[in-house]
């Protein structure tokens, strides 16, 4: 009912960080540092967070787009009060068409489905050549 889009077509129309992401590199403001220092000013960052204390460090690292990964509705709506209106919010992590409705008082501004990609069956096609035709 809302339209979908997708969330990027390649790696390279924005920056996902992400726990392992942040994990290796120590924090998420290094992380989101670092990541500047080697891209355009035209590529927006996006920061997955879980809680927040994760929240306030993109936050203060002044992201794009912050990503409220696997919280419940109840847990997002908590903490989203302290982002600042310029940066984007979105809720992810396990959302299907089962439980979508437990969102729809969220107050992101993007809901992501991962499972329309990444769980959609495969169709097999197949063009056979017979022996004999001609």
């Amino acid at each position: 009912m809302a339209g979908g889009v997708n969330h990027r077509f390649g790696l390279d129309d924005a920056i996902m960080l992400k726990d392992n992401h942040i994990a290796a590199i120590g924090s998420i403001g290094q992380a989101v540092k670092k990541v500047r220092d080697v891209t355009g000013h035209m590529v927006k960052i996006e920061v997955e967070i879980e809680n927040e204390e994760q929240l306030q460090a993109a936050i203060d690292a002044d992201v794009d787009v912050i990503m409220f990964d696997n919280m419940s509705p109840h847990n997002i709506n908590r903490i989203i009060t302290q982002v600042p209106s310029h940066i984007i919010t979105e809720a992810s992590g396990n959302i299907t068409l089962e439980n979508i409705h437990e969102y729809s008082n969220v107050k992101v501004d993007i809901i992501s489905l991962g499972f329309i990609t990444h769980s959609a069956p495969a169709l097999d096609i197949s063009f056979n050549v017979m022996e004999g035709l001609k």
